[in-house]
């Protein structure tokens, strides 16, 4: 009896344990991640210059670099991989299919 309700109780858990949970970031960090996300050049050099976190990791393990990298940034592209260089982003950084921000850059069509 005991094992069976150990075994009902550990059941009805693991879909709690591994459910998918947003990381909980700054509020910098959040800016900088929807920034990321949408290209949108001037609120990521604000997030990285208000402090957010350079090496976030977001449910695919991808750092705000690799979700910048194959964005188009219209010339400003020098100007935010250095804040990202000065915020110590770990440029070597791959998510969970081994993709580096390197490698998303190369695939995009993204003109530097």
């Amino acid at each position: 009896m005991q094992r069976l309700c150990a075994l009902v109780l550990s059941i009805t858990l693991v879909p709690i344990s591994f459910a998918a949970t947003k990381p909980k970031w700054s509020k910098a960090t959040e800016k900088l991640m929807k920034a990321d996300e949408a290209g949108d050049e001037d609120d990521i050099l604000a997030a990285l210059a208000a402090g957010a976190d350079a090496n976030a990791r977001d449910e695919d393990k991808n750092t705000p670099l690799i979700l910048t990298a194959p964005q188009s940034l219209f010339g400003k592209d020098r100007k935010i991989v250095e804040a990202f260089v000065k915020a110590k982003a770990k440029v070597d950084a791959a998510n969970k299919d081994g993709v580096t921000a390197m490698m998303s850059a190369a695939a995009s069509d993204a003109k530097a």
